[in-house]
């Protein structure tokens, strides 16, 4: 009697996995020299546009209280780690998007990027 009493509905079976790859997720953490952060600030409002050309940018955004000053940070989407390259690659070959790499690199002291899959 207790086991009937007890037993627990059948459980159906669920498929955890997909045939297809999930989005992944990029978020990229800039740490900039503190003499130079204004600068990156001001070429990323004027390059901000070019970024979103490229790249699907999700959020960018600074530290204002708490974590580490003077730290900058992405957050991208993309579809796969392949459209991810394929979007980096199309940027790379941007002379506008090599010129802003260029200024922007003298005001970064470390970077991070960390992949997410959903």
């Amino acid at each position: 009697m207790l086991a009937t009493c007890c037993r627990l509905p059948r459980a159906r079976l669920v498929r955890c996995y997909s045939t297809t790859a999930p989005p992944i997720f990029e978020l990229r953490t800039y740490n900039l020299i503190p003499q130079h952060a204004a600068t990156y600030l001001e070429g990323s409002a004027v390059h901000g546009n070019l970024r979103k050309t490229h790249l699907p940018l999700l959020f960018f955004g600074t530290v204002e209280t708490g974590g580490q000053l003077n730290t900058v940070q992405h957050l991208y989407k993309y579809p796969s780690l392949e459209a991810r390259d394929d979007a980096r690659k199309a940027a790379a070959a941007d002379p506008n998007w090599q010129m802003w790499l260029k200024l922007s690199r003298t005001c970064v002291e470390r970077t991070q990027s960390i992949i997410f899959n959903e």
